[in-house]
């Protein structure tokens, strides 16, 4: 692979893309901590099948949900009683429903209903973040039921139009009942599609034709949003028959070269409590992509699960929403709970930016050894957290003799410990000025802690 270029960028360590080695380390998934009910179906349209396939983004200081209601009466997916609501919010903890006078229910519009019918049933609106982008369709979405996707594009969020007659993705075998994700890869400059497929598997449990199947993701590119290419299965590193049920693929805010994915994970075979006639239990789960296409499974454990709550445990709960929001300090991601329970919601968990996996380690110090690259920037700043008698230690060393430039050595680096977001490490070499844009290596020596990213940048003022 060669000398990688990093720039300033935010590496995170969700992978082995920049691990040459580890020794008493070893990758950790970091679960959110769950935090409060932010939306609730206080509305009479708002039945237990409410709050699934919903999507988030901020855009024009507001913060922006949509979410799937389905009003009592609604006889199932195809149903006409389904729609795609909205609410939005100053600081993405409270949120608001406006009256927004777009769509009649029970013989008035002042409601947050923004469309109604079978195709609200996986409406999901994303932000297109493409500088080339026509203002008219600044708002993308991808919806469909049966075997086909539409594009759809909105000027403001809340009148959308189909951009062809022509489907972005078809299939001949039903699949696309699930919460497909259409966003701009801004680091790869295309436009991709996340999309539900039936996969065969001796593991499945669903029949079609005499075989069985497994839920499970592809993808679909465009240069121009209209033209795509034919659907590609995702790849695996490992894992590849869990029953992925939905995707909620979006790029790392503050990272985007990272592609993260949280689907939920569907265990159909498996049953705590039936509802409503049907098997399974779900949770959360992590994966990474570097070029959307394979994806790392290092972490199999449950990002979310349904915990001590009984009601978390029956079928299709725990679906993250698509997108997440950096709140000051936080990152925000929302999580539909109790799916068709009459209490359904929509909650939000936090996590540390950046901070999703970490390197690990205990009480024997461990060490990590990057692969050689080359970087922008005279510091090296850490996202990191220890023990009250943890340290982190840093060193640059060069490729080709192993030897840490001068000043920049284990005993040259002063000790850190605590916990912080984006610190800088500081070196008896002082500035990294004269080692921006030469090969370099980078060294830690962790001991009861975790080092969840770095980037280089400017140093703090002393």
């Amino acid at each position: 692979m060669g000398v990688i270029d990093i720039g300033s960028r935010v590496e995170m360590l969700v992978d082995d893309y920049l691990v040459e080695a580890t020794s008493g380390l070893d990758f950790r998934l970091n679960q959110p901590v769950e935090r409060e009910v932010a939306i609730t179906g206080d509305r009479p349209w708002e039945g237990p099948g409410s709050f699934a396939y919903a999507t988030v983004f901020a855009w024009k200081g507001m913060y922006h949900l949509y979410y799937r209601a389905t009003a009592p009466g609604n006889t199932g997916d195809t149903g006409e009683l389904q729609y795609l609501c909205y609410a939005r919010s100053a600081d993405g903890v409270h949120w608001e429903k406006p009256a927004l006078g777009l769509f009649e229910y029970g013989g008035s519009t002042a409601n947050n209903i923004v469309l109604g019918g079978e195709v609200c049933h996986n409406f999901t609106p994303v932000l297109d973040t493409n500088p080339a982008c026509p203002e008219s369709e600044r708002i993308k979405a991808a919806a469909g039921y049966g075997h086909a996707l539409y594009v759809y594009g909105s000027a403001d969020g809340l009148r959308f139009h189909r951009l062809s007659d022509e489907p972005a993705v078809a299939s001949k075998r039903f699949g696309f009942d699930s919460q497909n994700v259409l966003f701009y890869d801004d680091a790869r400059g295309v436009y991709r599609i996340y999309s539900r497929y039936f996969k065969p598997s001796p593991f499945g449990v669903t029949r079609e034709e005499g075989v069985t199947v497994v839920r499970a993701i592809q993808m679909s590119e465009s240069k121009d949003c209209l033209h795509w290419s034919a659907p590609v299965p995702n790849e695996y590193t490992e894992g590849a028959d869990e029953q992925f049920y939905t995707n909620a693929v979006t790029p790392c805010p503050g990272a985007e070269h990272v592609l993260l994915s949280l689907p939920m994970r569907f265990a159909e075979e498996r049953a705590r409590a039936v509802m409503r006639g049907s098997r399974g239990v779900s949770d959360a789960v992590f994966m990474t992509s570097r070029d959307g296409h394979l994806w790392d499974r290092r972490h199999m454990d449950s990002l979310i699960g349904g915990g001590l709550d009984e009601r978390g445990w029956t079928q299709r709960c725990n679906i993250p929403a698509r997108g997440l929001l950096r709140l000051g300090d936080e990152l925000s991601l929302y999580v539909q709970r109790r799916y068709c329970w009459e209490d359904a919601s929509l909650v939000r968990f936090t996590m540390r930016p950046f901070g999703f996996s970490s390197l690990h380690a205990g009480a024997k110090e461990g060490e990590l050894r990057s692969k050689p690259f080359v970087f922008s920037g005279d510091a090296l700043r850490v996202n990191f957290s220890t023990a009250a008698t943890g340290s982190a230690r840093f060193a640059l060393t060069d490729p080709d003799t192993g030897a840490p430039y001068a000043g920049f050595s284990f005993e040259d680096c002063e000790e850190l410990f605590g916990d912080a977001l984006d610190e800088a490490v500081r070196f008896a070499g002082g500035p990294l000025t004269a080692l921006s844009g030469r090969p370099v290596v980078l060294q830690a020596r962790l001991r009861l802690g975790n080092l969840y990213s770095f980037r280089f940048g400017e140093a703090d003022a002393r």
